[in-house]
């Protein structure tokens, strides 16, 4: 393992993370109706949208990871995509009550996948400049 892996995993993990904070703060100023004063929401529409933009922010993470890395892209992507479901695990703990189960299940499913298109798409973008340089 090189620094360049553990920066590319840290790097990953701290653009998802923080993506996923600020789409959360940015949703909740847009819909505060939909939230309890606790921070709970029932609507599955807005469930729904989360779990789309989580899934979004962890393939940047995932692709960031890929492109600091430099090698192996899908397995630091994959990494990070670990790293993220460790954490996100242990917060769904802490934040069970704020949402339906679903939506955690869905969302710890949602993580890995999502890092691994990260990581696929920049394996994809190697794999046409090592083409185009021959």
């Amino acid at each position: 393992m090189n620094v360049r892996s553990v920066l590319g995993v840290a790097a990953g993990f701290a653009a998802a993370s923080m993506l996923i904070l600020l789409g959360d703060l940015a949703l909740r100023e847009m819909v505060p109706d939909q939230f309890d004063a606790q921070g709970r929401t029932g609507s599955a529409g807005v469930l729904l949208c989360i779990l789309l933009y989580m899934a979004i922010f962890a393939a940047v993470g995932g692709y960031v990871a890929a492109r600091i890395a430099d090698q192996q892209p899908v397995a630091h992507a994959l990494a990070t995509g670990v790293v993220l479901l460790v954490m996100s695990a242990l917060l769904t703990v802490t934040a069970w009550h704020t949402a339906p189960g679903w939506y955690h299940a869905a969302a710890l499913l949602l993580i890995v996948p999502a890092t691994y298109v990260g990581g696929k798409i920049r394996a994809m973008q190697l794999a046409r400049e090592s083409a185009a340089g021959t």
